[in-house]
């Protein structure tokens, strides 16, 4: 089963002049054998990135890969499997004097014992950026991309599937990005950022692979089917 998009909550961003604790998604609904995958991109007061829950029946939250440049989060990837269905649940980043947004993305066809494969963070300092986040490691997988821009030049926007913010006051902004398709095979996989205006983007980054899961293995099952119709037979 290939990697799919499933319906998922818009991406919410921090309401100017305040400094919230939390962001909070709009209700949604992940069903079975789902992968719960979190981007999050902005600034806060500490040292390490947010922490991610759920609401309804709480799921396991792992950290993937972050951006953290001079003690500063700037950036930070995380998922949840979700085995069962679940009705009408929000996911919630938790942290001090979060400005940033925040996407929650519902992926059905992953591997939920081990979602990540290549990882990747860095520093591009540039108008319209097209960064190398990682190199592939299976076929078939979906990269994510969590980015910050530290010069805060308004909504940014991607060629990719992106979801820009941004925030007025105090003035922050980013985008979270997910490829509009599989990657086919092993292979350096780009994210592009382009910063609003022309006066230059410095984008703090990072990229995470999600795997597909587990091809079956159809020769085994033939191989098992075939020893049912012999026992059957003697």
């Amino acid at each position: 089963m290939a990697i799919a998009l499933g319906t998922s909550p818009a991406t919410v961003v921090t309401p100017s002049s305040t400094f919230p604790t939390a962001l909070t998604t709009a209700a949604f609904s992940p069903p079975d054998n789902s992968l719960l995958v979190a981007c999050w991109s902005g600034t806060l007061t500490g040292t390490s990135p947010p922490t991610m829950s759920n609401s309804g029946t709480a799921r396991t939250w792992s950290l993937l890969t972050s951006r953290v440049f001079a003690d500063q989060p700037f950036a930070a990837i995380y998922a949840a499997p979700n085995p069962t269905a679940l009705t009408n649940i929000t996911a919630t980043a938790t942290g001090t004097d979060l400005l940033a947004g925040l996407k929650l993305y519902v992926l059905t066809g992953a591997d939920l014992g081990s979602p990540a494969g290549a990882t990747g963070n860095g520093n591009t300092v540039d108008d319209n950026v097209t960064a190398n986040g990682y190199t592939s490691t299976v076929a078939g997988s979906r990269g994510v991309c969590a980015a910050y821009d530290a010069n805060n030049r308004g909504l940014p926007a991607s060629t990719d599937s992106g979801s820009p913010w941004n925030i007025t006051t105090p003035a922050r902004s980013g985008i979270l990005v997910i490829k509009a398709a599989n990657t086919p095979a092993p292979a350096t996989v780009t994210f592009n950022m382009n910063a609003s205006g022309t006066l230059g983007g410095d984008w703090q980054w990072c990229a995470a692979e999600i795997k597909p899961e587990a091809e079956g293995r159809p020769i085994r099952i033939l191989q098992a089917l075939t020893a049912v119709h012999h026992a059957a037979t003697w």
